[in-house]
């Protein structure tokens, strides 16, 4: 009955040993970190200008025009803002028009 015991109880020990050696993480395991943050994620959109004269705006970095009733296809990383540059009938200088999120992938924004 001693010897039972015993038996049970190094099984017991084992088994608890092993079971946290399995979930461990192996050392020499190399994980390259900065090729999953490294990158800006860029999303794709389309700006529409609905009015009836040009408007220049900053879109990021770049200056572009808009032309009345065109679609101009966009690529800008997430946060990236985009302001309107000129003064028109209908925008004041400075507006942020919107900030790039991930809910514009292959959407279209209205400059009414």
């Amino acid at each position: 009955m001693k010897r039972s015991s015993v038996v049970t109880a190094m099984v017991l020990g084992v088994s608890i040993l092993t079971s946290e050696a399995m979930f461990a993480a192996p050392l020499a395991v190399h994980t390259p970190v900065h090729a999953m943050f490294g990158r800006d994620k860029l999303v794709k959109f389309n700006l529409r200008n609905t009015t009836d004269a040009p408007i220049k705006v900053k879109a990021g970095d770049t200056e572009m025009t808009l032309p009345p009733g065109k679609d101009v296809a966009v690529k800008l990383a997430i946060g990236a803002q985009i302001v309107v540059q000129e003064a028109s009938t209908h925008y004041t200088e400075g507006t942020v028009v919107t900030t790039v999120s991930s809910a514009l992938s292959d959407a279209t924004v209205k400059l009414n």
